[in-house]
């Protein structure tokens, strides 16, 4: 990972991950760990790419931080999404509070990722919370997706 802030409070960890979660991941997992405390809120805004080395260094870290304390994820990027959605342990019992979701303007042309709060997920009908279709934060057009929303926001199965 290239880098994370961190902060403590008396009864409470919030962490901001940046850069890529790969083989550099472990040795600053492990240091982390050993200063959370309380409930921890990780945000992933910051994330660019994860890696096989970087997923099972993560695994490792979750595992442990998951134990007696309440665990959310805010501002998850689509590469951690993708990866909470593959393997189920990603996340372990975390509480996703938001995500970023990428788009594609069929008026400019440009791609931008849209921050969607758990409140404008979809219901357990796959319906989305928020109905109005997203617009382009750049020129205002129509956006699109590449996936379904059923596909990008499985992990609310698992929850």
């Amino acid at each position: 990972m290239a880098d994370f802030s961190y902060s403590v409070n008396s009864d409470a960890s919030e962490v901001t991950f940046a850069g890529s979660l790969n083989e550099t991941a472990t040795e600053q997992l492990k240091e982390l760990a050993g200063k959370l405390k309380g409930n921890c809120t990780f945000n992933f805004r910051g994330v660019v790419h994860v890696n096989s080395v970087g997923v099972l260094a993560w695994l490792r870290f979750i595992s442990g931080v998951i134990k007696n304390r309440k665990v959310s994820f805010e501002d998850c990027t689509p590469e951690v999404v993708s990866n909470i959605n593959m393997i189920p342990d990603f996340a372990g019992k975390a509480e996703i509070k938001s995500v970023f979701r990428q788009y594609h303007c069929l008026a400019c042309e440009k791609s931008s990722q849209i921050h969607i709060k758990r409140k404008d997920f979809p219901a357990a009908d796959g319906v989305m919370a928020n109905t109005a279709t997203p617009v382009c934060p750049k020129c205002g057009g129509t956006v699109e997706t590449d996936e379904l929303d059923a596909e990008f926001f499985s992990f609310l199965q698992a929850s």
